[in-house]
C-alpha cells in the first residue's frame, strides 16, 4: 500500500493514464491521497472513466489531452497542473507506442519516427517539465520520476517483431541512467521499472503464433498466464509493494531487488531530503548479471 504522507497536496503526473497500466497506477496513488494528472493522447472517455472513479472515492483527478511527442503539447499539459493542483510532486513516464511488428528490413520511417516520438521525446520533454518544478535548485521540493522500461531492451532486442521499440527503451534506460546522477543533489530520485511481456493491448492483437510464444502454447494472453502476471508485478513495483523482479535503483547506484523498492512511488510522493541518501559509489552502478 502506498503512505498516508503524500508530500502534501503536490501532485503526480501519469502520462498514457487513461488506460491500462497508467490507469491503475493513477487509481493506487488517489487512493494513497495524491492529486493525479492523466495525460492521454485520444480515448477521452476511458481518460474521463478513470477521472470519474477518482472523483466518486474522494479523490483529486484531471484528464490533460496532449501528444508528448510534441514540446508545446507537453508545456500546455504541465501548465495545466500548475494552474489545477499549484505544485507537482512526481511524474511516470508511463505512456509508450510500439508500433506495428516488423522486421527492420520492412520498417517505415513514419513508424520508427512514431515510435521514437512518444517513447523518447515524450519521455524527455515530460522529465525536463518535471525536473524545472521538483528541483530544490529552482525552488522546488524534490520529489521522484519512475520511467517504465521493457526487458527486451536489455535482454534480447525483440529480433523480427519490434526492434523499433526495443531501441526506443534502451533509450529511455539510457535516460534514465544520466538523469538519475544529473538530478540526485537536487531532491529528485529517478527509478526505472523494466517489464517483462506483459498482456497488454498491442500485444493481444497480434496472431495466435506470436501469443503462443509469448504467453505459452495455445494461450490467448487472457487466461490469467504469465502476461497477467507480469503486468500486476509491475503495478506492484510501481505502487510501492514487494515482487521478486530485478530492478535498478538509480539514486542508490546499484542494482537492487524490488523488494526493496517498497519506496519506489512512495518516494515520489513523500521523498527523503537529498542529505538522508546514501552516497553512491564513484563507480556508478554496480550490474549484477544475473539481471542483465
Amino acid at each position: 500500500m502506498l503512505p498516508e504522507n503524500t508530500n502534501g497536496a503536490a501532485a503526480l503526473v501519469v502520462t498514457g493514464g487513461g488506460r491500462g497500466i497508467g490507469a491503475q497506477i493513477a487509481l493506487r496513488a488517489a487512493r494513497a491521497g495524491a492529486p493525479v494528472a492523466l495525460i492521454y493522447r485520444s480515448r477521452s472517455d476511458d481518460a474521463s472513466r478513470v477521472v470519474g472513479e477518482i472523483e466518486k472515492a474522494g479523490g483529486r483527478a484531471i484528464a490533460i489531452a496532449a501528444d508528448i511527442g510534441h514540446e508545446a503539447d507537453v508545456r500546455r499539459a504541465f501548465q495545466a497542473v500548475d494552474d489545477t493542483f499549484g505544485s507537482l510532486g512526481g511524474l511516470v513516464n508511463n505512456a509508450v507506442f510500439a508500433g506495428e511488428p516488423a522486421r527492420l528490413a520492412e520498417l517505415r520511417i513514419e513508424e520508427l519516427e512514431s515510435v521514437f516520438r512518444t517513447n523518447v521525446f515524450g519521455a524527455f520533454l515530460c522529465s525536463r517539465e518535471a525536473v524545472n518544478r521538483l528541483s530544490t535548485k529552482n525552488g522546488g521540493s524534490g520529489g521522484g520520476i519512475v520511467m517504465l522500461s521493457s526487458v527486451v531492451a536489455i535482454k534480447t532486442g525483440a529480433p523480427g517483431t519490434w526492434v523499433h521499440f526495443s531501441a526506443s527503451k534502451g533509450a529511455v534506460e539510457t535516460l534514465s541512467l544520466g538523469l538519475a546522477k544529473e538530478v540526485a543533489a537536487e531532491g529528485i530520485r529517478v527509478n526505472i521499472v523494466r517489464c517483462g511481456v506483459i498482456a497488454t493491448e498491442t500485444r493481444l492483437t497480434q496472431d495466435q503464433d506470436y501469443l503462443s510464444r509469448a504467453f505459452g502454447p495455445g494461450s490467448d494472453g487472457t487466461d490469467g498466464g504469465p502476461g497477467r502476471g507480469r503486468r500486476h508485478r509491475a503495478l506492484a513495483v510501481v505502487g510501492g509493494l514487494v515482487v521478486r523482479d530485478r530492478s535498478h535503483d538509480r539514486r542508490r547506484g546499484r542494482a537492487v531487488d524490488k523488494g526493496s523498492l517498497r519506496r519506489v512511488l512512495t518516494g515520489i510522493l513523500a521523498p527523503e531530503p537529498p542529505s538522508a541518501w546514501p552516497r553512491p559509489s564513484p563507480r556508478g552502478i554496480s550490474r549484477d548479471r544475473r539481471s542483465d
